[in-house]
């Protein structure tokens, strides 16, 4: 019984650490290289791995509190925490399904059609405002086709000059 005791308060302790410190997935890849995607909840989240070990030892020092033999609570401990472990997987799935991603790059920026709010000599760079991600952004911008734009224009982000984007002007009829 001291087994179950002991690991069901090791993942109390666990989840209480995950609530005040964050969860930090274990096995996480770190990519420094900035193009990082994580889709959803990791198997071996903090979060998920203390509800595995509250059920698993709560439900053994239930069950060998009754009498059953360490074999049976050791069954019924395991299927409790794969339960309570696919309970908080779903939950967190749940919630980072929920998350949004505002983060504003190269590949969002491309296309992004905006409003010139500083003019753009024919061979200089003025700036250009439009809605990437979810919120209005300024950029530094320079014509692609070397015409003057002035402020108000109408244009679309075709290209990226290291941190200065290239812009083509809108036509009426919208491209």
């Amino acid at each position: 019984m001291p087994l179950f005791i002991v690991t069901g308060l090791l993942g109390l302790l666990f989840f209480v650490g995950a609530l005040v410190f964050g969860d930090h997935d274990v096995g996480h890849d770190h990519d420094f290289g900035g193009d990082h995607d994580h889709d959803g909840s990791s198997v071996f989240s903090v979060f998920n791995v203390s509800w595995f070990l509250i059920g698993f030892g709560g439900m053994g020092s239930v069950i060998r509190a009754n009498g059953v033999g360490m074999p049976g609570s050791t069954m019924s401990g395991l299927a409790t925490g794969i339960v309570c472990w696919g309970f908080a997987f779903y939950v967190m799935h749940l919630l980072t399904k929920q998350q949004g991603d505002s983060t504003v790059t190269v590949a969002r920026i491309m296309n992004a059609t905006g409003t010139v709010v500083m003019p753009i000599p024919a061979n200089g760079v003025g700036k250009v405002q439009c809605s990437v991600a979810g919120s209005l952004q300024e950029f530094l911008a320079r014509s692609k086709t070397s015409v003057s734009l002035s402020e108000g224009s109408q244009v679309r982000i075709v290209g990226d000059a290291g941190g200065v984007y290239l812009v083509e002007a809108q036509t009426q009829g919208g491209k």
